[in-house]
């Protein structure tokens, strides 16, 4: 299922780490839930699944945050690629 997701969200994926923080923060995220389901703990593992979607939503809202989107034609060489992802997140 991850893989899925990951194909699909594709060049997204390094817009949507801007959005939160950058991919160090979305990873400690994932880390988080990942902890909270390890320890049994269904409540606050989606709570923070909840909160880890509703960042960029929340961040897309502000009026800064599409220039983001902007530069889809430029080169994203210095962005994460998928596999960072899988590493990181």
């Amino acid at each position: 299922m991850h893989a899925s997701l990951i194909a699909q969200m594709g060049r997204l994926m390094n817009k949507s780490a801007q959005l939160r923080g950058g991919l160090e923060q979305s990873a400690a995220e994932h880390r988080a839930i990942l902890a909270a389901i390890d320890a049994g703990d269904s409540t606050l593992a989606a709570r923070l699944l909840e909160e880890h979607i509703e960042v960029p939503q929340r961040m897309l809202a502000l009026a800064d945050a599409h220039a983001i989107f902007e530069d889809d034609d430029q080169d994203d060489a210095d962005q994460p690629r998928d596999e960072e992802w899988r590493a990181n997140g």
